[in-house]
C-alpha cells in the first residue's frame, strides 16, 4: 500500500512542479496584447453608379463561376457513364 501512496504523490508532485514550471514560462512569454481600437481599412468611397457596376461585374463573375463548375461537373459524368458503358459491353 505504501508504495502505491509513494507513487501517487510523486506523481502529484511532477504535475505541480510541472504546473508551476509551464505556467510561469507562459506568462514570461507571452508578450501578446489586444489593440484598444478598431482597425481603420481604408476602402475607396465608391458613387451609387460605381457601386451598381461594380455589384453587376461581381454577379457575372459569379455567373461564369457556377457556369465553369456545371460545365465540369458535366462533363465527368458524361465521361464516367461512357466509360462504364464501355466496360459493360
Amino acid at each position: 500500500m505504501n508504495g502505491s501512496l509513494d507513487q501517487f504523490k510523486a506523481t502529484l508532485q511532477r504535475r505541480k512542479e510541472r504546473q508551476e514550471r509551464y505556467s510561469g514560462q507562459r506568462k514570461e512569454a507571452s508578450n501578446y496584447k489586444k489593440s484598444a481600437h478598431k482597425s481603420d481599412f481604408k476602402f475607396p468611397k465608391l458613387k451609387p453608379k460605381e457601386l451598381e457596376q461594380f455589384k453587376e461585374t461581381l454577379r457575372l463573375e459569379k455567373e461564369n463561376h457556377k457556369l465553369k463548375q456545371i460545365s465540369i461537373f458535366v462533363s465527368v459524368f458524361v465521361f464516367l457513364v461512357i466509360v462504364l458503358l464501355i466496360i459493360n459491353l
